[in-house]
């Protein structure tokens, strides 16, 4: 479970909702070409994040129900 947090200067979204691997490489893309001097935050969270550790589909599922799986 990845999870990207951004804020730009901008008052409007960067991208859309992510729906498909294609959504998401146009995401990524707009992501990498933010200028430093317009991109105010930028946090990048997993989990789990012990290497050692994992989650089961289950508890993807239980734990975050708002996941969308992006197949």
């Amino acid at each position: 479970m990845v999870t990207l947090l951004i804020g730009t200067e901008d008052d409007q979204p960067l991208f859309d909702t992510v729906y498909s691997p294609e959504d998401l490489e146009t995401a990524l893309k707009k992501v990498a070409a933010t200028t430093p001097e317009y991109l105010l935050v930028f946090e990048l969270l997993w989990c789990p994040q012990d290497a050692s550790d994992s989650l089961t589909y289950e508890e993807l599922l239980t734990e975050y129900t708002d996941m969308l799986q992006i197949a």
